[in-house]
Parts: structure tokens; sequence; C-alpha cells
């Protein structure tokens, strides 16, 4: 969710489990999520183990935690740590992306800077489609989020703020990215000390705490 910007973040997240644009989405069928990193690109469901729920926290470019997502402007950058909790409406789809539900509750900005305060207000859905071996995109649908700061008190949505997964290494721990993703300016909320950016983007790296692999 650019819920951030990556201050160093080599860049979501989230989200949430794999790399995103590299490919064209044209070359995309089916998208399976596994925990198991499965031989086969196209396992069996028992070969595949699918997940019920993801969850994915804010790390630093090295990929160790904890780390800040940063929400950029013009007037002021904000770094906050990030957790997102999301339940896996189907594992399999067939040409089209999975859908990972999230709560209004499941997308949590914490230690914020800058004396702000970051407040999910609803939910969404996070899509993730598979592009290439271990790549696909996630695509923010909803949300909307509360960003108070003395400075001004605006109100955002995630639609269209895109990222790029990829699972890392023998762990398989997914990777997510946003980088300079422009976020959705729903309302000012008029504070008495000044106006919402003119724009606002996010940069972000985000990590599942466990292993999770796309597969088809």
């Amino acid at each position: 969710m650019k819920f951030l910007k990556l201050s160093g973040i080599a860049a979501v997240t989230v989200v949430a489990a794999m790399a995103f644009l590299g490919a064209s989405t044209g070359a995309a069928s089916n998208t399976l999520l596994c925990t198991k990193n499965t031989v086969s690109l196209t396992p069996t469901a028992g070969d595949c183990a699918a997940p019920t729920s993801v969850h994915y926290i804010t790390v630093n470019a090295a990929g160790t935690m904890p780390g800040k997502a940063t929400l950029l402007s013009n007037i002021l950058n904000i770094e906050c740590n990030v957790l997102i909790t999301g339940t896996v409406s189907a594992s399999l789809v067939t040409n089209g992306p999975v859908k990972i539900i999230v709560a209004a509750g499941g997308l949590v900005h914490t230690n914020c800077s800058g004396f702000c305060t970051i407040t999910t207000l609803e939910g969404g859905t996070l899509l993730v489609l598979k592009t290439g071996v271990e790549l696909a995109t996630v695509t923010g649908d909803g949300f909307r989020f509360r960003k108070n700061c003395p400075l001004f008190d605006c109100d955002y949505n995630l639609t269209g703020v895109s990222g790029h997964g990829l699972a890392q290494g023998s762990e398989g721990k997914s990777h997510v990215t946003y980088a300079s993703q422009k976020l959705n300016l729903v309302t000012d909320l008029a504070s008495p000390f000044g106006s919402c950016p003119s724009a606002s983007f996010l940069d972000a790296l985000f990590q599942s705490l466990t292993p999770l692999y796309i597969r088809a």
C-alpha cells in the first residue's frame, strides 16, 4: 500500500507476494499462490499448500527488519512502519489475479515521523497477477486512509497503486516493491494550518513473514 517512500528501501508493501511489471500482463494466464517451493511451476494443490492468509511488513533495502515505508510530498516526507494482513479469497485464478482481501484493521501504520498519524478508514484488495516465473504485479483496489500531520489533514486511497513482486532466496520470503506510486487524494480535510500536498507518492519494500511463491 505507497504507503511510504522507501528511504533506501529498494522499494509496497503489503501487501504482497511477487514481482510485477517485469513481464507483460498479456503473457499472464493462471495465478497460483503457494507456501511450498515446488519443483513444478504447475503443482498440484497438495504440493502447493496454498495459503489462506498472508502477512507483510516493511523492511529496509537489505531485507532486514524493521523497515519503513515513505510517503513523499512537496511539503513533508513521512516514514512509517507498516503491517499488512490479508485473507486469500482463492488460491488459484484462471486468466486473472488472485485477490488478497485486507480489512481496515489489516493495514496498520506505526511509528510515523513528523508528528503524523496514519489511520486506515476502509480496507481494500490486493490483486496479484502472475507475469513470469516468480514474478507478479500487485495492485491496490480501494483502501482509504487518513494522513493527519501538524501542517495538513488528508484522506487518500490506493486504487491503482502498483508494485512489483518477487520471491527471494532459499527462504522464499516474498518481496513487493512500490516505487514512486502516486496516491489518490480523496478529501482535503481542511487543517487550519495548511492544505494537502499537491501530490503524494509511496516508496516501500514489503516482505512476507512466511514463504510465498507464485505458480500457475
